[in-house]
């Protein structure tokens, strides 16, 4: 998606740094972008997994209600991880940190 261009843009080019600022922003954004997208899905699942839990409590099957509940909780657990990790200085999915220099 594009958006408009605003003054930084048109003379971002000639402040020292600022394309790598842009740069390590836009990355930021769609990691962001991305983490969303991502924790929509998993809420998506997690929410099947009430909707089962429910059956085996209806069957009267503790076991199975058990077994769900923990792979709820665990999938919830990393759920939370993703939508709370800090958006700094990496992409939560990349292993390359962003270093200073590539910032100038």
């Amino acid at each position: 998606m594009d958006r408009k261009k605003n003054i930084f843009d048109k003379i971002g080019p000639l402040i020292p740094g600022y394309r790598g600022y842009a740069e390590r922003e836009g990355r930021r954004n769609c990691d962001k972008i991305l983490r969303d997208g991502i924790v929509v899905k998993l809420t998506g699942i997690e929410k099947i997994l009430y909707e089962k839990m429910s059956e085996a409590l209806k069957q009267k099957d503790m076991e199975l209600m058990k077994t769900i509940e923990e792979t709820r909780k665990e999938l919830n657990t990393f759920s939370s991880r993703i939508k709370f990790a800090p958006h700094a200085a990496t992409a939560f999915f990349t292993d390359r940190q962003i270093k200073e220099d590539e910032l100038h």
